[in-house]
């Protein structure tokens, strides 16, 4: 984890790779601790699941027993973590990878067409 310039007080930065032996040898400064990764995983979901919440993108049920919200895609995804100067994620943004190349300019029809399809009712949750 290293401090990001521009970042409030004492926050830092903090890149969780997915679960890969390969990753940590493309960075420089890594921490491996399925433990830790674990852990901080779980405070972004956390973090995720009430900030939905309030805006109302999702009910309650949607929880898991502690309250957090996973999503199938968090186990294989990179986060990229604000941490504040307690140890507490502040913020995150998640990257999940894609196996196929789907062009910009075609994003808005995939995305169109989830929305239908998510409005009708018809699809399992992915």
């Amino acid at each position: 984890m290293r401090r990001a310039q521009g970042l409030a007080g004492s926050h830092r930065l903090a890149l969780l790779a997915p679960p890969s032996p390969l990753h940590h040898r493309q960075f420089e400064n890594c921490r491996i601790s399925t433990f830790h990764h674990r852990h901080l995983l779980e405070q972004a979901q956390t973090l995720r699941a009430r900030v939905y919440l309030k805006d109302g993108a999702i009910e309650k049920r949607r929880l898991t027993r502690d309250g957090r919200l996973v999503h199938l895609h968090d186990e294989h995804s990179w986060h990229l973590l604000i941490i504040s100067g307690s140890g507490k994620v502040a913020g995150c943004a998640r990257y999940s990878p894609q196996k196929y190349h789907v062009p910009f300019s075609s994003l808005l029809s995939v995305i169109a067409s989830r929305i239908r399809v998510a409005a009708s009712g018809s699809a399992n949750e992915r």
